[in-house]
């Protein structure tokens, strides 16, 4: 009688055993997932349309057109927002070093009905974030030597600097724009003026 006792407490302890192990493992399944993470990252490229070397006619425009695209081949993979400075510089022909001549002879003829706005930082600002491969409408069209330079221009050429950067449009953009550039806000998806 006490081995029939033993063999059925030790049966009764096996099944409860059992009952509590399936249910443990039922309890706490686990499942590993790999998460990979990639940076944004903003590349972008001037795209200009310029006859060089041809000499420019006082108070007759001069082809200069220059957008700006977030550029999938230099790796770009996210929106951007974009701006721009445009900046004349007389250089000497021989050295080409800055002749440090007045620019106010130098007109920059914009692009009209193009989006781009003046900042008060002298930076020009598309308000609409680009995609990745994506092309700002154009914000130059021409440039214009208002008057005729003073000999101190001989043997001078004009030289326009066209200085873009961008910031990640996607995020917390808002803040990265606030910080880099003060001039503009982000409000509702665009750039504004602050």
């Amino acid at each position: 009688m006490r081995k029939k006792i033993i063999a059925v407490a030790l049966v009764i302890a096996a099944a409860a055993l059992l009952v509590i192990g399936s249910s443990l493992a039922w309890l706490t399944s686990t499942e590993n997932k790999v998460n990979a993470f990639l940076p944004g990252k903003v590349a972008i490229s001037v795209q200009e349309e310029f006859q060089s070397g041809t000499e420019p006619t006082v108070g007759t425009p001069a082809v200069k057109k220059v957008a700006v695209k977030n550029d999938t081949g230099l790796g770009s993979n996210v929106n951007a927002f974009l701006r721009v400075k445009l900046v004349p510089v007389w250089r000497d022909a021989d050295t080409n070093a800055n002749r440090g001549l007045p620019v106010d002879n130098v007109q920059l003829n914009l692009a009209s009905g193009s989006g781009w706005f003046l900042g008060s930082d002298g930076c020009y600002y598309y308000p609409d974030p680009v995609a990745p491969g994506g092309l700002t409408a154009e914000l130059l069209s021409s440039v214009t030597i208002q008057s005729a330079p003073s000999p101190v221009y001989d043997n001078a050429y004009l030289e326009i600097q066209v200085l873009a950067d961008g910031i990640q449009a996607e995020g917390d953009a808002a803040s990265a724009v606030a910080e880099a550039w003060p001039a503009v806000k982000v409000q509702n998806g665009t750039l504004v003026e602050n």
